[in-house]
């Protein structure tokens, strides 16, 4: 079915200031469905309010007080999990949370489990609005992404698969030939491959072979992620966090940490280090812990992170969080040295292939106290 509402807001009756504030934000640049101010005399209500729920993108269900005992909204609600449950990314559900806590035992079933937005001291409908426009935009991109087709590259064969397709661009990309590059891994990434998807990503994010686009690159970090591939979740999250320096949203700096931890937990070096940053600081969406920050750079350290063994130099050389210990910094600090020679000595990775490392057992192991 044809899309002919970016947004449909499903409220309470009593929520119609709330609703109709957020109508006049999103209506700027999207349309956007609300009763009071679509409907007209004489319309059939009932029906008008199904048929834009099932030609709308994205039903946003403002959540309140009030909702337990709004019969009506209590139905879109229904109406909109079953839509997103038939058409996948054609109908998406985001809960905004007015002013309750999304655990709340009477939040309606099947909400709890959507990534929503709360209103807060921190977030207003303004910002909620903010979220929701850069939310369509990010759909746009990934249709874009799904749909566009470019030009093949100078290839050997017509029926290429998906994996020597992304062989082929990595030998462009090795050769600095990054347009050739980019052709390659984009025709995989249609295919599903998923280390494609995180290389075009990339390449899209830096502009490399072709124009710099964060939305595209966004939406290919986002596919690969979606699929459980940890450079996918590491690089997302460092788009958020990149993009929580321009918006200050809290939410950019939670979705920073929750994508960081799912790629540690799979054995991403990087991803571990990163995170165990963000515990030493205080300033990253997570409370400062040198505890959980040794943990997350020891385990980064046994897969022979460089600068993960260098934090654990610094932590024994001040005595934040551990013992202070001259001893094991200065061996954790030429354990560093060691495998920086070693690195040195290999070639250069490709930004998207590092492989986590569920049980590390290479090499000779690190210093310990």
């Amino acid at each position: 079915m044809d899309i002919e509402w970016d947004y449909f807001l499903a409220h309470a009756s009593a929520d119609v200031a709330a609703a109709e504030e957020l109508y006049d934000y999103l209506g700027k640049e999207r349309r956007v469905f609300l009763d009071s101010r679509c409907l007209i005399l004489g319309d059939d209500w009932d029906a008008k309010l199904a048929g834009a729920q099932r030609r709308a993108l994205i039903s946003v269900v403002l959540i309140s007080k009030n909702t337990a005992s709004a019969y009506y909204q209590r139905e879109e609600v229904a109406a909109a999990i079953a839509l997103a449950r038939e058409a996948g990314d054609r109908h998406r559900v985001v809960p905004l949370y007015l002013n309750v806590d999304p655990a709340h035992p009477d939040v309606p079933y099947g909400l709890r489990l959507k990534h929503g937005i709360s209103l807060g001291v921190d977030v207003d409908l303004a910002r909620a609005a903010a979220r929701l426009l850069d939310l369509r935009r990010t759909l746009d991109g990934k249709r874009a992404a799904s749909v566009e087709r470019a030009p093949k590259p100078q290839v050997s064969s017509k029926d290429q698969s998906p994996e020597s397709l992304f062989a082929e661009g990595e030998a462009h990309y090795l050769k600095k030939d990054f347009v050739a590059a980019h052709k390659c891994f984009l025709r995989a990434a249609e295919e599903d491959h998923r280390t494609a998807q995180v290389a075009v990503g990339y390449m899209d994010w830096h502009g490399q072979g072709c124009e710099k686009n964060r939305a595209r690159a966004f939406s290919w970090f986002g596919y690969a992620a979606d699929r459980g591939d940890a450079n996918g979740q590491f690089f997302l999250a460092l788009m958020y966090s990149e993009r929580h320096i321009e918006s200050n949203d809290p939410e950019d700096l939670r979705q920073d940490i929750r994508l960081l931890r799912l790629a540690a937990e799979q054995g991403l070096a990087s991803a571990q280090c990163r995170l165990g940053v963000r515990y030493l600081t205080s300033n990253h969406g997570v409370a400062q812990d040198f505890r959980e920050a040794m943990r997350w750079f020891t385990e980064a350290a046994v897969r022979h992170n460089v600068a993960a063994c260098g934090q654990i130099s610094a932590l024994f050389s001040t005595g934040l969080g551990v013992r202070e210990d001259p001893v094991l910094a200065a061996k954790w600090q030429r354990w560093k040295d060691e495998q920086r020679a070693r690195d040195r000595s290999e070639p250069v990775p490709l930004p998207w292939s590092e492989k986590p490392i569920k049980w590390p057992d290479r090499g000779p192991s690190p210093p310990r106290g």
